[in-house]
């Protein structure tokens, strides 16, 4: 006779059970009652189990309490806290029914509690369901781990999607920080040259996060791209971008803030869209700091009607930060969250500081907290500057 959970379980191997007690006499009438559905073997006390297990590797632990040289209680702790199984399904055998012991053992990792003496027919079918949680646990990691796979992939086919090195032309540099909380992001940053010799420069966050939130940022790639290759405007692919997440997501609840940009060398200006998103930090040659707001709502929201994108002046050592709201929505402690103008009067401080600005916006961040910030969401940044004379103080 093939047990329930063998037959679930599709391998020709039967369920592990280990039994555990100091009188031989149980153990016996153990083994006869399960002999026939499980794969069984026997320690005579607690150290005797912990010796066996590593060999046996159990599914289901029969374990007695009152033992000598260790009761079960102690077995208990060394397998959930010493050895950290998790998985192993324990159920306590005892003939003392105190209600304090019973709570004690659950309390320390027992699944189940099997009050001596007790009907042969009753234990087979409390392993029987040991056995098909311990299945169900199994198939739930083997989900956990495909799922996790798909992830990974999806992240990588993501990476595939971003510059893979900072961006360096005569007259303009791009240096770009990303930090995924997640394997797959729903942060998107771009950069590339147009048919117009202008450089675009795109940051978005796209809600959520996951795999939803990194094929709707593939997707806002896409956009971009093909933007690109027909030479598309600011303006045109930002309202392209808004029907399409609409059409996908008439809810409103796949949306995108997003700042574009389209820097003119020649004509020393950006070209600029904020839908939605943080806004960006521009200081000008001569040191003073300007924040580039939000123009429209986020996209994916709202019909965009006569958009017209902004232009600012973008002349030989002026510098433009861009960021998503994870570099600065976290906790300086458990009761105050940093602030975006807080957040931002650090930026200033590293852009004053020298040429490696991410990074010693990184330090001053981790300075602020008193150590490496707990950042709940993806943090991505572009730092874009114009070499040129040294650069005044920020004001």
């Amino acid at each position: 006779m093939i047990s329930d959970i063998q037959h679930q379980m599709h391998s020709p191997k039967l369920p592990r059970v280990l039994v555990v007690d100091d009188s031989k006499t149980m153990r016996r009438l153990i083994l006869l009652a399960l002999q026939d559905a499980f794969e069984l073997m026997e320690a005579i006390d607690g150290v005797d189990a912990l010796e066996k297990y590593p060999g046996f590797r159990p599914h289901i632990i029969l374990l007695d309490m009152e033992m000598p040289r260790m009761g079960g209680l102690d077995v208990i702790k060394q397998l959930r806290e010493g050895l950290q199984d998790t998985d192993t399904f324990i159920i306590v055998l005892s003939g003392l029914g105190e209600n304090h012991l019973k709570a004690e053992a659950l309390n320390m990792g027992a699944n189940d509690y099997l009050t001596k003496p007790f009907h042969p027919e009753e234990l087979k079918a409390r392993v029987n369901v040991a056995g098909r949680q311990v299945l169900l646990n199994h198939e739930l990691r083997r989900a956990y781990i495909r799922i996790s796979d798909e992830i990974a992939l999806v992240a990588s086919l993501q990476n595939q999607l971003l510059p893979n090195k900072d961006f360096t032309t005569d007259g303009l540099e791009i240096r770009s920080l990303y930090r995924p909380s997640g394997q797959a992001s729903g942060d998107y940053y771009d950069y590339f040259p147009m048919e117009d010799g202008c450089i675009r420069l795109v940051l978005a966050d796209i809600a959520g996060k996951g795999a939803r939130a990194a094929f709707l940022m593939a997707i806002i790639q896409a956009f971009f791209r093909l933007g690109r290759r027909d030479n598309h405007s600011l303006e045109k692919t930002m309202a392209l971008i808004n029907d399409h997440l609409m059409e996908i997501s008439p809810s409103g609840s796949d949306f995108a803030t997003v700042f574009a940009g389209d820097i003119d060398l020649e004509k020393g200006v950006l070209t600029y869209l904020n839908a939605g998103h943080c806004p960006g930090l521009l200081i000008d040659p001569n040191g003073t700091a300007q924040l580039l707001e939000a123009q429209v709502y986020p996209l994916g929201l709202l019909a965009l009607e006569n958009v017209k994108a902004d232009i600012v002046s973008f002349e030989v050592g002026a510098r433009l930060f861009l960021y998503t709201d994870g570099m600065f929505e976290w906790e300086l402690d458990q009761s105050t969250m940093l602030s975006l103008g807080a957040f931002l009067v650090q930026a200033k401080l590293a852009a004053a500081a020298g040429e490696d600005f991410l990074a010693i916006l990184t330090g001053k961040l981790t300075d602020l907290a008193g150590a490496t910030p707990k950042y709940q969401d993806d943090q991505t940044a572009l730092w874009i500057r114009r070499p040129g004379p040294k650069a005044a103080k920020i004001t």
